[in-house]
């Protein structure tokens, strides 16, 4: 069967694509960020992700970096 850019197959959910990116990118940002102190445009890139997703996703990829940050600081 055919699948997409994303790998879906015909009748896939798109929103389940996307929320999967999403927190992907969350997760490179954080882990990124952990062990550089930062994390830039090019490692996204590096990662895998397109120009397109990092420009359409990166807010909320933030959002989903700083919720594994604060989650981190929550553990006792």
């Amino acid at each position: 069967m055919a699948q997409n850019v994303y790998g879906q197959s015909p009748g896939e959910d798109a929103s389940q694509t996307v929320t999967a990116i999403i927190n992907r990118m969350g997760n490179v940002l954080f882990e990124t960020t952990a062990v550089q102190g930062a994390c830039t445009v090019t490692d996204l890139i590096n990662a895998g992700f397109t120009s397109a997703e990092i420009i359409e996703h990166i807010n909320d990829a933030r959002t989903v970096a700083a919720s594994r940050e604060a989650s981190k600081d929550n553990v006792r």
